[in-house]
Protein backbone atom coordinates (compact mmCIF):
# COMPACT_ATOMS: atom_id res chain seq x y z
CA UNK A 1 0.00 0.00 0.00
CA UNK A 2 1.37 3.80 -1.00
CA UNK A 3 2.03 5.81 1.91
CA UNK A 4 -0.35 8.95 2.36
CA UNK A 5 2.27 11.31 3.30
CA UNK A 6 4.65 10.50 0.21
CA UNK A 7 1.91 11.07 -2.22
CA UNK A 8 1.29 14.05 -0.36
CA UNK A 9 4.77 15.29 -0.67
CA UNK A 10 4.75 14.01 -4.93
CA UNK A 11 2.16 16.68 -4.99
CA UNK A 12 3.92 19.51 -3.23
CA UNK A 13 7.15 18.87 -4.78
CA UNK A 14 4.98 18.35 -8.10
CA UNK A 15 2.67 22.07 -7.58
CA UNK A 16 6.00 23.88 -6.65
CA UNK A 17 7.91 22.83 -10.07
CA UNK A 18 4.76 23.34 -11.45
CA UNK A 19 4.78 27.42 -10.06
CA UNK A 20 8.31 27.20 -10.78
CA UNK A 21 8.40 26.32 -15.04
CA UNK A 22 5.79 29.07 -14.91
CA UNK A 23 7.67 31.64 -13.43
CA UNK A 24 10.87 31.06 -16.13
CA UNK A 25 8.74 31.24 -18.72
CA UNK A 26 7.37 34.61 -17.55
CA UNK A 27 4.01 34.12 -18.85
CA UNK A 28 0.78 35.74 -17.95
CA UNK A 29 -2.92 35.10 -18.30
CA UNK A 30 -4.37 31.70 -19.45
CA UNK A 31 -0.42 30.67 -21.02
CA UNK A 32 0.68 31.24 -18.01
CA UNK A 33 -2.37 28.25 -16.47
CA UNK A 34 -1.06 26.01 -19.20
CA UNK A 35 2.91 26.25 -18.32
CA UNK A 36 1.77 25.26 -14.95
CA UNK A 37 -0.27 22.27 -15.70
CA UNK A 38 2.31 21.08 -17.89
CA UNK A 39 5.19 21.59 -15.55
CA UNK A 40 3.06 19.47 -12.59
CA UNK A 41 1.92 16.65 -14.72
CA UNK A 42 5.22 16.33 -16.02
CA UNK A 43 7.38 16.57 -12.64
CA UNK A 44 4.51 14.73 -11.08
CA UNK A 45 4.83 11.61 -13.45
CA UNK A 46 9.26 11.84 -12.89
CA UNK A 47 8.51 12.03 -8.83
CA UNK A 48 6.04 8.66 -9.08
CA UNK A 49 8.97 7.04 -11.13
CA UNK A 50 11.69 8.41 -8.77
CA UNK A 51 10.04 7.41 -5.55
CA UNK A 52 9.41 3.92 -6.82
CA UNK A 53 12.74 3.50 -7.78
CA UNK A 54 14.39 4.92 -4.20
CA UNK A 55 11.46 3.72 -1.99
CA UNK A 56 13.32 0.00 -2.96
CA UNK A 57 16.45 1.47 -2.21
CA UNK A 58 16.05 3.47 1.28
CA UNK A 59 13.40 4.03 3.83
CA UNK A 60 10.19 5.73 3.82
CA UNK A 61 11.33 8.18 6.42
CA UNK A 62 14.16 8.83 4.28
CA UNK A 63 12.84 9.52 1.39
CA UNK A 64 10.16 11.75 2.99
CA UNK A 65 13.32 13.90 4.40
CA UNK A 66 14.68 14.29 1.06
CA UNK A 67 11.65 14.98 -0.38
CA UNK A 68 11.17 17.59 2.27
CA UNK A 69 14.65 18.81 1.35
CA UNK A 70 13.82 19.05 -1.99
CA UNK A 71 10.92 21.04 -1.42
CA UNK A 72 12.56 23.73 0.43
CA UNK A 73 15.04 23.86 -2.40
CA UNK A 74 12.61 24.61 -4.98
CA UNK A 75 10.43 26.84 -2.46
CA UNK A 76 14.15 28.97 -2.54
CA UNK A 77 14.71 28.48 -6.69
CA UNK A 78 10.52 30.06 -6.65
CA UNK A 79 11.00 32.75 -4.68
CA UNK A 80 14.29 33.62 -6.57
CA UNK A 81 12.16 33.49 -9.70
CA UNK A 82 9.23 35.64 -8.38
CA UNK A 83 12.08 38.22 -7.23
CA UNK A 84 13.45 38.45 -10.72
CA UNK A 85 10.61 38.44 -12.68
CA UNK A 86 9.23 41.37 -10.32
CA UNK A 87 12.32 43.30 -11.12
CA UNK A 88 14.21 43.16 -7.82
CA UNK A 89 17.11 41.86 -9.21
Amino acid sequence: MKDKGLSFLQTVIAGTSGLIVAEIFNSEGIFHLVVMIIGFVVVSVLCEIAFAVLAEKISTKKLKIMGWILFVVLVIILSYFKSKNAGYF
